[in-house]
C-alpha cells in the first residue's frame, strides 16, 4: 500500500499500450485525472494470476494493448450502463465494438446490480460494484470480474485460471 505523502517516494504505475476513453469531461480536464487512471488499471490487473493469463492469452490470439473506457455507470439500470456525455448507454454495445480489437477490455464504471456482460475474443475486467480507487486499495483484487472468452469468470477460481493460462500457453 503506498502511504507515503513524499512525492519522490510514491510511484506511479504507467503501462503501454493503453487507450484511454474517457467519458466523463470534468474528470478528463484534470491533469490528475492521468494519475488516477493509471492507478485504477493497476488495481484491475495487480494480481500476478491475472497477469499471467493477460499475458498468454495476448500470445493465443495475437490481440495487443488495452482499452479503459472510465465512464459514469447507472444504478437503476435493468442492465450495465454507463453515461456518455448525458447519453445512457449499454456497457455491453461498448465492449462489442472493441472485442477483438484489443487483448484486454477495461470498464470503469459503477456497477452496483453486478451485472455481466460477455466478449468473443477479448479478455474483460469490470467491477462489481461501486468504483472507488479507494476500495480498489484495500480489496485486494476481489473488487473485480475477469471474464475470458469461450471460459466465462475467472477471479473466484485460481486454480481455473493456472489451468486456463496452462491451455493457452500449450496453443501458443
Amino acid at each position: 500500500m503506498y502511504s507515503s505523502t513524499r512525492k519522490d517516494e510514491m510511484k506511479i504505475p504507467r503501462f503501454r499500450n493503453v487507450t484511454f476513453c474517457l467519458l466523463d469531461e470534468e474528470e478528463a480536464s484534470l491533469r490528475a485525472f492521468k494519475q488516477h487512471l493509471h492507478w485504477t488499471i493497476h488495481y484491475f490487473t495487480r494480481r500476478k494470476l491475472i497477469q499471467a493469463l493477460i499475458k498468454t492469452h495476448a500470445k493465443k490470439t495475437g490481440l495487443r494493448g488495452t482499452i479503459f473506457m472510465r465512464a459514469h455507470g447507472r444504478a437503476t439500470a435493468p442492465e450495465y450502463q454507463y453515461v456518455d456525455h448525458g447519453k445512457v448507454k449499454c456497457v455491453q454495445d461498448w465492449v462489442d465494438t472493441h472485442d477483438g480489437k484489443f487483448n484486454l477490455l477495461i470498464v470503469g464504471s459503477c456497477n452496483e446490480q453486478n451485472y455481466s456482460i460477455r466478449s468473443e475474443k477479448s479478455i474483460v475486467i469490470h467491477p462489481n460494484c461501486s468504483l472507488s480507487i479507494k476500495t480498489m486499495m484495500f480489496r485486494r483484487g476481489g473488487y473485480s470480474r475477469v471474464y475470458v472468452p469461450v471460459v466465462g469468470y475467472v477471479e473466484h477460481n485460481p486454480r481455473l485460471i493456472k489451468r486456463v493460462t496452462k491451455v493457452f500457453l500449450s496453443l501458443c
